[in-house]
């Protein structure tokens, strides 16, 4: 199913939710979020808490959007996996949206 067509489509229950999705993995990329910053009397800033999320790149078959991933699910996806996302629910009315409570198998 089209991503389009999953954001576009109101339910009337707020407790349905989507079919499954399958999705590829085109290409993965750890990138580092900063938590908090470290201010000095020289008016030097420098990250002092960081994190590392792990961004891909994916693909339905007809748009290909980018994914952010926290680390519970980083080991999960890999590049050149093809997967499928269920039992989860859709955020937001409108871009970017958020994607709650996701299953991959």
């Amino acid at each position: 199913m089209p991503r389009s067509k999953l954001t576009n489509t109101k339910s009337a229950s707020p407790y349905s939710r989507p079919p499954p999705v399958h999705i590829a993995v085109i290409e993965t990329q750890d990138v580092a979020h900063i938590l908090s910053w470290r201010f000095a009397e020289s008016r030097e800033v420098t990250p002092m808490v960081t994190c590392t999320n792990r961004v891909a790149i994916i693909t339905d078959g007809s748009s290909v959007t980018t994914f952010t991933l926290f680390k519970e699910f980083a080991s999960i996806i890999v590049e050149g996996a093809a997967l499928v996302m269920s039992r989860f629910s859709i955020r937001g009315e409108t871009c970017p949206f958020g994607i709650g409570q996701l299953h991959l198998r």
